[in-house]
């Protein structure tokens, strides 16, 4: 895939939107897997596109032309991991309410 078309990919969605790098990477896996299909020669689609078409399918999705991870973390601030003195603060929380619920002696 040459640069004009991942440039064509990225800039393809519904409502056209810009796709994010996540979305991005689901498509061209899901392009790869059929392609692995189609090459295979185990299902004999090689043969067949020749007959039929007078070529056959090859694989158009590499390592080296798809997507990557750009980032440890991909998604938007919003929706960053918790820090580690967050967890604590979180997880003394909910000690704190098993405690408190518990003292209440009751279920629920």
């Amino acid at each position: 895939m040459d640069a004009a078309a991942r440039r064509r990919m990225v800039g393809r969605s519904a409502g056209g939107a810009r796709l994010l790098r996540s979305t991005l990477r689901n498509y061209q896996g899901s392009v790869r897997q059929f392609c692995d299909f189609l090459t295979n020669p185990a299902y004999g689609w090689s043969d067949e596109c020749l007959r039929h078409f007078g070529t056959h399918p090859v694989q158009v999705v590499y390592d080296w032309n798809a997507a990557t991870h750009a980032d440890e973390a991909e998604g938007g601030p919003e929706r960053r991991a918790f820090t580690k003195p967050e967890l604590e603060t979180f997880f003394d929380h909910t000690d704190e309410e098993v405690l408190r619920v518990r003292g209440k002696g009751r279920k629920g």
